[in-house]
């Protein structure tokens, strides 16, 4: 078979900007994976910050556990540093049961990459006053 003059050229770039078109879509699907993957680090930060808020405060005695009480906690240094804009918002309230009970909510909000509100993790856990002789 007899080629034409510059038909290798041609064909070299043509398999060129093949292999540049499927290097640029690799890099995009790269670049959108490492997004995902640091927005679900920053969500299961936000998730263990607020498990361990509500974790320490149902370890306190129940009198003391009060929307006065809780107004001091914090997120960690680790959340202050990989969060943008972190805010945690708590809040205790009496329930209405056969027993006394506190429903205690705990809400990590912060920023996303491009400045807009991510979805806040919210967890709420329930503690009930020792009953004496149980």
């Amino acid at each position: 078979m007899k080629h034409r003059p510059g038909s290798m050229l041609l064909e070299a770039a043509l398999a060129i900007t093949l292999l540049l078109a499927a290097a640029a879509a690799m890099t995009q699907l790269l670049l959108l994976a490492a997004h995902q993957r640091r927005q679900a680090d920053r969500r299961a930060l936000a998730t263990r910050e607020a498990a361990n808020v509500i974790e320490r405060i149902v370890a306190q005695p129940w009198p003391e556990i009060t929307a006065d009480r809780v107004k001091d906690y914090e997120l960690s240094q680790e959340a202050l540093h990989w969060l943008r804009e972190p805010e945690l918002e708590i809040q205790v309230s009496d329930e209405d049961l056969a027993v006394d009970s506190k429903r205690v909510d705990v809400s990590v909000r912060w920023q996303s990459s491009a400045g807009l509100p991510a979805e806040a993790v919210e967890l709420s856990a329930w503690t009930f006053s020792q009953v004496d002789g149980e």
